[in-house]
């Protein structure tokens, strides 16, 4: 792992945004790794939203929310991949984590969250109203938010001075 290498200020070999957006975290990569992939895909998230915002629902053509609905996709695959590669070492579940992986995981959790709701609000215009959509957006939206949960607790069991740490980061 290259924490090391970063904290001592070396050079270090690394995988690149690209690769790692396209391919997932290579099985090296460092939490500052980790937690540079989860700001850039918070940011692409961000940028979709203010498209989605942006758009006049009145005088939209189907290309356009076609073009959104194209982007959701991209993004929440994105984001899904990033969380079904994972590597072991990046993972809750496997070892006691410190609160860069917290906040790694927290951070692609918001992101999701953020995508669906944006998608909710969309959909719940009249002209796109969807209800099998909608639903399917509030289950992950819901999912993402029981994990942020389950993050915290894990993290307050393992060293509950790293909580107010958290709580600082995303309240």
């Amino acid at each position: 792992m290259s924490d090391q290498a970063f904290h001592n200020g070396e050079k270090v070999t690394t995988q690149t945004l690209f690769d790692a957006v396209q391919n997932g975290l290579s099985n090296d990569a460092s939490p500052v790794a980790a937690m540079t992939l989860a700001s850039y895909i918070m940011g692409r998230v961000m940028q979709h939203i203010a498209k989605v915002r942006a758009l006049d629902d009145n005088t939209a053509t189907a290309l356009e929310h076609t073009r959104l609905n194209q982007e959701h996709s991209e993004l929440d695959g994105i984001i899904s991949k990033t969380f079904f590669t994972m590597p072991s070492h990046l993972r809750f579940s496997t070892a006691r984590q410190g609160p860069v992986i917290a906040q790694f995981i927290m951070t692609l959790h918001a992101a999701s969250i953020s995508l669906h709701l944006t998608a909710m609000e969309h959909r719940a215009m009249p002209q796109n109203r969807d209800p099998k959509a909608v639903s399917v957006h509030q289950r992950r939206c819901r999912n993402s938010a029981e994990e942020i949960v389950l993050s915290v607790e894990l993290q307050a069991h393992v060293d509950p001075a790293l909580v107010s740490a958290i709580r600082y980061a995303f309240c």
